[in-house]
């Protein structure tokens, strides 16, 4: 994982990673950084979402048809 942006800064103080009283980063590098994250972060969970929703149809529809099988009922064609 990237260390951040601040490693080795040398404007860095207690503080810095916080926001003004308005909502602004005090560091905009910080600020861009963590936005970039935030992004990320999104991005991966739509994914692991997308991919789950993937399995669940695949796990249903093999319990369905091994369920058919079982109970002796010819598949659809």
């Amino acid at each position: 994982m990237n260390p951040g942006p601040c490693k080795g800064c040398r404007e860095r103080f207690v503080g810095c990673h916080g926001r003004t009283a308005e909502g602004a980063w005090r560091c905009p590098v910080w600020g861009r950084w963590q936005e970039e994250l935030d992004r990320q972060r999104t991005a991966s969970a739509a994914e692991r979402i997308s991919r789950q929703v993937q399995r669940d149809y695949i796990c249903e529809s093999k319990a369905r048809f091994r369920k058919m099988k079982e109970q002796g009922k010819p598949m659809r064609r």
